[in-house]
């Protein structure tokens, strides 16, 4: 009967579980919400280019801070199109890297059916956090 846990101890397990929980699902949306704001600040930089390279190909005056000669213009708007490109290319990528609902859901279940921090310390799991983040930003 010693074995047998007290209802308190019960209670307290599972606030630690639901609390542990929390947590990784608000790291999660933390990392959602940033990826969200990287691609509205892309979406937002491929207007500007969109305009600009629109203005130059209607013929549209080109600002004083531009260059003045035909030359320059059609170059500029060789790596205006080449930026755009590559601004395609960072979204598309960024989709590609960014986590479906459908993903988040499967990622949520398989934390709650197993749990990983039974398996590593908190100083193991603190240092595989950074050197993933580090990788993924440096």
């Amino acid at each position: 009967m010693a074995d047998a846990p007290t209802p308190q101890k019960k209670y307290d397990d599972l606030k630690a579980e639901i609390q542990m929980l929390d947590s990784k699902i608000s790291l999660i949306a933390q990392k959602i919400r940033m990826i969200e704001k990287n691609e509205d600040i892309i979406g937002r930089t491929i207007v500007v280019h969109n305009e600009k390279i629109h203005k130059l190909e209607t013929g549209a005056p080109i600002p004083p801070s531009a260059s003045s000669s035909a030359a320059s213009a059609a170059e500029s708007n060789g790596s205006l199109a080449a930026e755009v490109e590559a601004l395609k290319k960072q979204v598309a990528e960024l989709r590609e890297q960014a986590a479906t609902k459908s993903e988040v859901s499967e990622l949520h279940y398989t934390l709650d059916t197993i749990n990983p921090l039974d398996f590593v310390t908190l100083k193991q799991a603190r240092k595989l956090i950074a050197e993933e983040f580090d990788k993924r930003t440096g």
